[in-house]
């Protein structure tokens, strides 16, 4: 075999380096909302907006419904002419003879991604991955460093509680966070919006396991169902293992606060976003390793088994983001229950995702895939306490199950079959 080369060298993650600064729509857009906007340094170097790099495309809206005519059959119609972020209707008008169907743009607005662009250049001209690496050996030093990478930013300034953009733009920046595992509660810090506070899932009052627990926050515990609780003892240093690093060992206790199943979905919903580009880099990481890789004279993207095995890998991510951006559409237009249904329906099917896609990499890659030296036995590791916390994959079954059964689900392909109506 020959030398290990391309995006499998430590600290240099091909491919965001070097790219055209786009025009700073996310800065812009927020300075003429008269919201913070991070100054010069909201310019981000990369992807401009939904066409590429360099676009010019104009800031999204706030989502909306779109009507437009729906394809026979009530199937799902990508409308690729309306732009400004995701939009999920319902209720699109049907041309004669034509059955009510579901109009899906699936698309995040232009601020979303040009902030997750800035991300994406800070991070990169930070390491990438290699910043894990680092932080495994020193972990109290990541919460200083890291808060002031993203600061210029204006990240800390979204309210996703505010408009759906805002959250879009939380959640491409999650996303873009899971590409290097960044090991930060980024998602448990946005989800909160302007409240100041870190929220994270527990299972219920009761010694905890949190991820990132070994930072002081302030934190916020509910559980999945939206049911809050006080957390204490956090900030006192790292107890997880190899397989899961960066997390800390705190005291659940009951509270009088009021249960807020929104804030519990939307932590979830970020959660999952980042656990999305874990994924999505595992699978690009893997490809390149296919492609850069020989045996027998041949390279190992040639061999139909591994051809097929990192299809199904792709399929799994490319599911997962639809999925994603349905949810956080449903965040913007449901009530808190219904929130809380379509949130824990995204995390088991990341959760499934997973297995698929950090098990098949993890093959692909052979003995090599399980040692440090590669980055996706470090998003692989750094990807376990989303997974496993506050429950496992069958506990969250059970819990989905019976609130489908509670609440009902309606889901992004309900029009086929008709929405799952809750029990009498």
């Amino acid at each position: 075999m020959g030398p290990r080369t391309g995006t499998h060298a430590r600290g240099s993650p091909a491919g965001l380096q070097g790219r055209r600064p786009p025009e700073p729509g996310w800065a812009e857009s927020r300075r003429r909302r008269g919201l913070p906007h991070g100054g010069d340094h909201a310019r981000p170097g990369g992807r401009g907006g939904p066409h590429g790099p360099g676009g010019t495309e104009s800031p999204g809206r706030p989502i909306g419904p779109a009507r437009v005519p729906a394809s026979r059959g009530g199937s799902l119609a990508l409308c690729p002419g309306l732009h400004g972020g995701l939009r999920h209707d319902r209720d699109a008008e049907a041309a004669p003879g034509q059955e009510t169907g579901v109009a899906v743009i699936s698309r995040l607005s232009a601020e979303a991604i040009d902030l997750g662009a800035g991300v994406r250049s800070v991070l990169a001209g930070a390491g990438g991955v290699e910043l894990v690496r680092r932080y495994l050996v020193d972990p109290a030093s990541r919460e200083q460093e890291i808060e002031s990478l993203l600061q210029p930013l204006g990240l800390w300034d979204l309210d996703v509680t505010d408009s759906q953009i805002e959250l879009e733009a939380a959640a491409e920046a999650c996303r873009v966070g899971g590409t290097t595992a960044l090991p930060y509660p980024i998602a448990e810090r946005l989800a909160s919006g302007s409240a100041g506070s870190w929220a994270t899932l527990v299972d219920g009052p009761g010694p905890a396991l949190i991820a990132h627990g070994d930072l002081e926050g302030p934190w916020q515990a509910l559980d999945l169902a939206g049911r809050t609780f006080t957390v204490t003892g956090a900030g006192g240093g790292v107890v997880g293992g190899r397989l899961a690093p960066f997390l800390g060992a705190v005291e659940v206790s009951t509270s009088d606060s009021v249960d807020d199943p929104a804030l519990a979905a939307r932590v979830g919903t970020l959660q999952s976003w980042w656990l999305l580009g874990v994924l999505q880099r595992a699978v690009d990481d893997t490809r390149v390793y296919l492609t850069e890789r020989e045996q027998f004279g041949r390279q190992l993207a040639q061999f139909q088994a591994l051809r097929f095995q990192l299809a199904d890998m792709s399929v799994a991510v490319q599911r997962s983001e639809e999925l994603a951006k349905y949810t956080a559409w449903s965040l913007a237009h449901h009530d808190p229950s219904e929130q809380v249904v379509d949130a824990i329906a995204l995390r088991q099917g990341l959760i499934q995702a997973c297995e698929t896609v950090l098990r098949g990499s993890h093959q692909l890659y052979g003995a090599m895939g399980f040692c440090d030296e590669t980055d996706v036995s470090i998003l692989s590791r750094l990807s376990h306490s989303v997974r496993r916390l506050p429950v496992g994959e069958e506990d969250l079954a059970t819990l989905l199950g019976t609130m489908i059964l509670d609440r009902g689900f309606r889901g992004p392909f309900a029009t086929l079959g008709g929405p799952i109506e809750a029990r009498a």
